[in-house]
């Protein structure tokens, strides 16, 4: 029976990962990509522009090749910190919410959600791999746990509509479960305690 929780589990995490994935597609995140990259070459050949005409001239004969390849490098990342990374966190988001109500319709447990980015950031702190956010495409696991304890709600109004059957308790939630069941009220769907 407890190999049946554990699959339960599995599926439930595996189902949230999938819903994500799908929600990228569904919501066109690739093209809007495509979109975006076009306004920060723009952005990026206005800057070179801008540069290349205050500096004199003189400086770019001082200058070698390597130094102005350089800073055009380091302009390059200064706009993809402050345009591109942001937007593609955003599409995270974006995509880890529409993935939460996709699993919770198909009658997975959202619960195992943010259980999934707890172990995750767990995982990468233990790692010292947790990059800082402003550098990362993506949110914080921590973060991303969070706002799917706060998307809770909806994802349980969800599975009332698709009209799945009730939750019950394993033993895994999140952290924060008796946080989010106490948000979620007595009227809408929890756990067996």
């Amino acid at each position: 029976d407890d190999d049946d929780d554990d699959d339960d589990i599995a599926d439930a995490r595996l189902a949230n990962v999938m819903g994500h994935e799908m929600s990228h597609a569904l919501l066109r995140h690739g093209g809007e990509r495509i979109s975006k990259s076009q306004m920060v070459l723009f952005a990026q050949s206005a800057l070179s522009f801008v540069v290349w005409a205050l500096v004199p001239d003189g400086v770019f004969e001082f200058l070698h090749i390597r130094a102005i390849l350089g800073l055009e490098g380091l302009q390059q990342s200064i706009l993809n910190i402050m345009l591109s990374l942001p937007n593609t966190r955003a599409q995270e988001t974006e995509a880890d919410y529409l993935g939460l109500l996709l699993s919770s319709a198909a009658c997975y447990d959202p619960r195992q959600a943010p259980v999934l980015w707890e172990k995750f950031a767990a995982m990468k702190e233990a790692k010292g791999q947790e990059p800082p956010e402003i550098l990362s495409t993506h949110p914080h696991s921590n973060k991303r746990a969070e706002n799917l304890i706060g998307w809770q709600k909806d994802a349980y109004e969800m599975r009332t509509m698709c009209k799945c059957g009730p939750l019950v308790k394993h033993g895994q939630e999140s952290q924060h479960y008796f946080t989010f069941s106490r948000f979620l009220g007595s009227n809408n769907e929890t756990p067996n305690e």
